[in-house]
């Protein structure tokens, strides 16, 4: 699937449920489906039953679900079961925020839910993702998959105006969702992507106001692409890492090669960017490495200190 087109961007811009999402895009999205399951109870469960394939039995709670409370953004009690729902729209959820969130008790016998516009590269191809300490099983749900929910209940509804607004933000979900499906990697893939020319995917992505998402999620394959070259049985963690993130509003990937204590030799791509670097991450003055710094000096372009950035003098 490729990017959306000029007349589906047309049809976007122009929905009521689109520009009302733009001031707070998580948090409108967790109050709609916080409405959702409240309006259509049973519908909304049957939904969830389907696509995550889960048995949730009993009627809807509103005394004990809640949203945007305890670090959850939403949590749906049912008479013999909680779901509890991380939204992750414009960001790429993390290992160490499921981590923490598996650790919450009312994580402990609960339907795990981690709702995204792309599945992270840490989940399995299909099914869900355990978090080993806790046992705690994360089902992954797709806003495409819950665009098809949507619409299921807006077909269903009785009440025209709720209908209304059900389908049209199934319709602005479901463009949404192709910005995801466009941002691909492959190993024969340029950096043309970083280019925001008119016409560009970023372009577009940006004018959605969705080029931090579009940007992460690209860098976030290509650090998965360079983990995947890399033979785990040789190489420890301590000793190589990689890694992606997001600074001064572009992806970046981070890899880096243990060469002695506190001191590491990496690259990091970043835009157009392909930087040599030396990482020192314990203090400023680390007089036994002074010798390696000079040997070095010609070949690198920045050294960072405790994570500040300095250019490397030349001369």
């Amino acid at each position: 699937m490729g990017m959306i087109t000029r007349d589906e961007i047309q049809e976007l811009t122009s929905s009521p449920i689109f520009n009302l999402s733009l001031s707070s895009r998580e948090l409108f999205h967790s109050n709609f489906i916080f409405w959702l399951a409240s309006i259509e109870q049973e519908p909304f469960r049957k939904g969830l039953e389907r696509a995550l394939s889960v048995e949730i039995s009993g009627a809807y709670n509103p005394n004990h679900s809640y949203r945007e409370k305890n670090n959850l953004d939403i949590v749906i009690s049912y008479h013999d079961r909680t779901v509890v729902i991380e939204n992750k729209f414009k960001s790429i959820a993390t290992i160490e925020q499921l981590e923490r969130y598996s650790k919450l008790e009312i994580a402990d016998g609960s339907i795990c839910i981690l709702l995204s516009l792309a599945r992270p590269e840490f989940f399995p191809s299909d099914g869900q993702w355990c978090e080993p300490k806790s046992q705690v099983r994360w089902h992954f749900l797709s806003y495409e998959c819950l665009a098809s929910i949507v619409q299921g209940l807006a077909e269903e509804s009785e009440n025209h105006y709720h209908a209304m607004l059900m389908t049209d933000y199934a319709r602005v979900v479901k463009l949404i969702s192709q910005i995801a499906s466009a941002a691909t990697i492959g190993l024969s893939s340029d950096f043309s992507f970083t280019n925001n020319a008119t016409g560009s995917d970023l372009a577009i992505a940006e004018a959605l106001r969705l080029g931090d998402f579009y940007l992460k999620r690209k860098y976030e394959l290509i650090t998965n692409l360079i983990r995947s070259a890399v033979d785990d049985s040789q190489h420890e963690d301590d000793v190589i890492t990689i890694s992606n993130g997001f600074t001064r509003g572009q992806g970046l990937t981070d890899i880096k090669i243990f060469i002695a204590n506190s001191l590491y030799l990496g690259v990091q791509i970043q835009g157009m960017q392909y930087r040599k670097v030396i990482e020192v991450l314990e203090g400023d003055h680390v007089p036994c490495h002074r010798s390696r710094l000079y040997l070095f000096r010609d070949k690198l372009d920045h050294v960072i200190y405790r994570g500040s950035t300095r250019n490397i003098s030349k001369n």
